[in-house]
This record gives C-alpha cells, sequence and structure tokens, in this order.
C-alpha cells in the first residue's frame, strides 16, 4: 500500500496486476516530455500567451507535467 501511494505522490500512474484474485505487483507509469515541449511553452509565455494543460491523467500525474513545463494552469 506504502509503494501505491509513493508511485501515486511521484505523479505516476499505476496498474495494480492480480493474479486469482491475489496481488502480484504493481506497474507504475509516467508520461515523458517531449524534447522540445519546454522551449514551446516558454515561447508562447513571451508571446504573453497563457498556457493550460487539459487532461484525463489523475490529478498527480497532470500536477507533475504541468510543473515540469512551468504551465500557467491545468485541468484534470
Amino acid at each position: 500500500e506504502q509503494q501505491l501511494k509513493d508511485m501515486e505522490s511521484a505523479g505516476n500512474s499505476v496498474i495494480a496486476v492480480e493474479i486469482d484474485n491475489v496481488l502480484a505487483g504493481l506497474i507504475s507509469l509516467s508520461d515523458t516530455i517531449k524534447e522540445g515541449a519546454p522551449a514551446l511553452i516558454d515561447d508562447l509565455k513571451k508571446m504573453g500567451i497563457k498556457t493550460v494543460m487539459l487532461s484525463g491523467d489523475g490529478e498527480n500525474s497532470v500536477k507533475n507535467v504541468a510543473a515540469q513545463l512551468k504551465i500557467d494552469e491545468y485541468y484534470f
């Protein structure tokens, strides 16, 4: 349970794997930021454009990516 909380608080999406109704493991997925994304966000801000991110991912994942890219607002 602590591993799950740690993975989620790090901004990762977590998949629980069960075999015969017994937890067999956890798979942690994280978003990879594309190479040019930070520069693009910076350029948009220099042009006076407010940056907003919309995502269907969980709150921690969205918050983590938005923080890395310095996005003004995010919604999940």
